[in-house]
């Protein structure tokens, strides 16, 4: 996760439902990130994709 969007926590935001097992924020400023394949997600996991979309697995 980058730094710049810890730097940003504590943070609240209104996340949306996607297939109700997903929550997903899109931000209107973008974070550096560092690409990676993510070959399994699990429950708790919190995953940007792109630079400004968040998302966390339910």
């Amino acid at each position: 996760m980058s730094k710049a969007f810890i730097k940003k926590l504590p943070l609240t935001i209104t996340m949306e439902d996607f297939n109700q097992n997903e929550k997903f924020h899109h931000f209107s400023e973008k974070f550096p990130v560092n690409p990676k394949k993510i070959e399994n997600i699990k429950t708790g996991d919190i995953v940007f994709y792109e630079t400004n979309f968040f998302c966390y697995i339910l």
